[in-house]
């Protein structure tokens, strides 16, 4: 079940709604998809790919958080931590630190 991943096992695609609900809890702001991307080592060419499509910051958050998740480019850890520190290097302190708390939220279902 997706919803019961720790901060010790590799999320993958079948957990993009979870990722996605942990980072809209956490307040986590879309606007910031490319610097978390690179954070989480995803080429900016691949980034930029990402940019060339239609859609919104949302809709590139989303694509980024699939690439992380399909570890393309030089992603080599799909965990929590790896996604709290990320969210950290964006300057996004705050969202960072709520993450935690709805990650535990969803992984008691």
């Amino acid at each position: 079940m997706a919803a019961t991943h720790s901060n010790g096992s590799e999320l993958t695609i079948q957990d993009l709604a979870l990722v996605e609900t942990v980072l809209k809890e956490a307040m986590f702001g879309p606007v910031s998809w490319e610097q978390l991307g690179l954070a989480l080592g995803i080429y900016i060419t691949t980034l930029n790919v990402i940019e060339k499509e239609k859609g919104d910051s949302t809709d590139y958050l989303r694509k980024t958080l699939q690439q992380w998740l399909n570890k393309v480019d030089k992603v080599k850890d799909t965990r929590w931590p790896t996604l709290i520190k990320a969210v950290r290097s964006t300057g996004d302190n705050a969202a960072a630190d709520r993450m935690p708390n709805a990650i535990k939220k969803h992984s008691n279902v």
